[in-house]
């Protein structure tokens, strides 16, 4: 029986190493969701509404409804120093449904359609309150001097395990 062998037998029925493992790989996770906090998200979203008020009596109608379509497509991340950056592309379709004859909406309607596109880029950041990427990573340092230790706790287990096969 080799050395090598007594010690892979060691590890692999050794409970403490076995656990230290996994607490080693909780902490890697741990890392990563505190880095999931400055992912890019996407946002997205539509809308659209319709009105129509009927002419009454022998009023003028110069608009007698409104067709509306709103969409708007971005990302948003956040930055290490605290702020926000938001990137938004918003796109809109107004109808205007008018009379061919404002005295007399019966006799026909016709669509003015508006278009509008309008690109955004905004920029927060807090002046004071959480401002810093010190303050900001804490989560991510936190969590990496996590997996140090944990990574040292197996270390040692593992070499009480093979100080005690030794002697």
């Amino acid at each position: 029986l080799e050395l090598s062998d007594v010690l892979k037998s060691a590890l692999e029925t050794n409970i403490d190493l076995r656990t230290s493992a996994i607490d080693i790989a909780i902490t890697e996770k741990q890392v990563t969701a505190a880095l999931g906090a400055y992912d890019v998200f996407l946002l997205a979203g539509v809308t659209a509404s319709k009105s129509v008020t009927p002419q009454r009596g022998s009023a003028f109608a110069f608009a007698i409804g409104q067709q509306q379509l709103q969409g708007n497509l971005g990302f948003e991340r956040k930055i290490e120093s605290g702020g926000t950056v938001n990137v938004t592309l918003n796109a809109s379709r107004v109808s205007t449904i008018q009379p061919i004859n404002f005295a007399n909406a019966a006799a026909g309607t016709r669509l003015l359609n508006t278009f509008l596109v309008s690109p955004s880029l905004t920029f927060t950041h807090p002046l004071l309150r959480n401002a810093g990427v010190r303050v900001n990573r804490a989560d991510i340092d936190r969590a990496r001097i996590a997996r140090t230790q944990m990574e040292a706790n197996e270390l040692n287990v593992a070499q009480t395990a093979v100080h005690d096969i030794i002697l």
